[in-house]
């Protein structure tokens, strides 16, 4: 299903994908969203008229055997209409070796402020999607998504402004901790106005 092509940095990787995955690159924009050992989550998006995505498929990718496996759809029942991508995280599992787990931060339906109310999350040793309420989350200012990554164990939310949200997605009464920037880091004046994203994304 896929080639992958890994070089020590400096020097560029390549990830080939086929037409049946991909039929389009330029159409469809696949991304990788987040890596774990041996496999990367893959999006690939379908869009509707003009630039709009309206929809989108999540690929788990087996860089050793080089497979590619996709997520099922969202039981209707589970509450979520649709993803944020980049706040979507990838992480092995410690309890189930070989096993990883696909997470979501859900925001709070109808919140400005950003709040999450809990994990909607894909683990391979079940094969389901499945939702866990946080048991608690931080009060903070709204939030931009910048993207999520897994560290000991744990999974990492970031916002370039003003730090990151750590979560053990494993917990079964997950808790949502804020880990603030160093003094002097944090960005002000977000609050009220737009955010300066170009000076973030420098």
């Amino acid at each position: 299903d896929l080639l992958l092509k890994l070089q020590d940095p400096p020097r560029a990787s390549y990830l080939k994908l086929p037409d049946r995955l991909v039929p389009d690159a330029m159409l469809h924009r696949p991304c990788i969203l987040g890596s774990a050992p041996g496999r990367l989550l893959l999006r690939v998006s379908h869009k509707g008229q003009g630039r709009d995505v309206v929809d989108a498929e999540y690929y788990l990718l087996d860089t050793v055997g080089g497979t590619a496996t996709l997520l099922p759809v969202l039981p209707p029942e589970l509450p979520v209409k649709r993803f944020v991508s980049r706040t979507i995280g990838l992480i092995a599992d410690p309890r189930c070796p070989g096993n990883y787990m696909v997470v979501y931060l859900h925001p709070t339906p109808m919140s400005s402020s950003r709040r999450y109310s809990g994990l909607l999350y894909y683990s391979t040793a079940t094969a389901q999607w499945a939702f866990k309420p946080l048991v608690s989350a931080p009060d903070h200012e709204p939030w931009g998504e910048h993207g999520v990554f897994a560290h000991d164990g744990l999974l990492w939310w970031v916002d370039v402004a003003y730090g990151m949200l750590v979560c053990n997605p494993f917990d079964g009464h997950p808790r949502l901790r804020f880990i603030p920037l160093p003094p002097g880091c944090k960005m002000h004046g977000l609050v009220d106005g737009p955010r300066p994203t170009s000076v973030m994304d420098h």
